[in-house]
C-alpha cells in the first residue's frame, strides 16, 4: 500500500474563454513558470443561448467554445499576481 499524498503537488484548473488564453500564457510565463497544458472544450454556464438560422430551420447553440488550463503546481510555492502579492484561491474569468 502506498503512503497518503503529502499535498506536495496540486493541479490548477482554469476554463476561461479562448481570447484570454494569451494574456494568461504571459501572464505566467513572467511569473517564472510558463508550463502548461491547454485543452478545447465546449460548455454552458451563464452566458446566454445564441439563436441560429441554416437553411430555413432554427437551431440554438447553447454550448460554447472555452479553453481548459490546467498547470501542476507545488503547494509549497505561491505565485505571484500581477501586483506582485502572492495569491492563493480559485481562478476567476471576468466574463
Amino acid at each position: 500500500m502506498s503512503e497518503a499524498n503529502d499535498g506536495g503537488i496540486k493541479m490548477v484548473t482554469a476554463i476561461v474563454r479562448p481570447d484570454k488564453l494569451g494574456d494568461i500564457k504571459q501572464a505566467l510565463a513572467e511569473t517564472g513558470a510558463p508550463s502548461l497544458t491547454v485543452t478545447n472544450v465546449s460548455g454552458r454556464g451563464s452566458q446566454p443561448a445564441k439563436k441560429g438560422q441554416w437553411r430555413g430551420e432554427e437551431y440554438v447553440v447553447d454550448l460554447h467554445q472555452k479553453v481548459k488550463i490546467e498547470r501542476s503546481s507545488s503547494s509549497r510555492s505561491r505565485t505571484p499576481s500581477r501586483s506582485g502579492q502572492a495569491t492563493r484561491g480559485p481562478m476567476r474569468s471576468s466574463e
